[in-house]
């Protein structure tokens, strides 16, 4: 389910210091090239007990967020707004996405719909 939390923010990044983001399933899955490489070093993250170090690429990655979005509306002629999606069985997987279009979403609400009126 779709969840009203700007991303970036104080209340977004302690929510995600609580759930096993989309960004993290590698790690947890002991398969990460990057730190953390293994859910043990994932959980010492979460706890505050090791850092993650934020290289040149990934600083940009965020900093251009915002004019990918632009270029990709202009692209394609839609609209592309960032989201954050909570997992609705559990609630531990939360994923962030950068940008999503207008009509994905319009999908994913008639397939999420679907999904909830077929549940046994």
């Amino acid at each position: 389910m779709r969840i009203n939390i700007e991303q970036g923010s104080q209340e977004w990044l302690s929510l995600r210091q609580t759930k096993l983001g989309a960004s993290e399933i590698a790690a947890s899955l002991g398969v990460s090239k990057f730190t953390p490489k293994n859910l043990k070093e994932l959980v010492e993250v979460k706890k505050g007990i090791r850092k993650v170090f934020y290289n040149q690429a990934m600083r940009d990655g965020n900093n251009y967020e915002a004019r990918a979005r632009e270029l990709a509306e202009i692209h394609f002629g839609e609209m592309f707004e960032p989201h954050t999606y909570l997992e609705d069985e559990r609630g531990v997987l939360i994923a962030s996405l950068d940008g999503i279009s207008m009509s994905v979403q319009s999908g994913y609400r008639d397939w999420e719909t679907d999904r909830k009126s077929t549940r046994l």
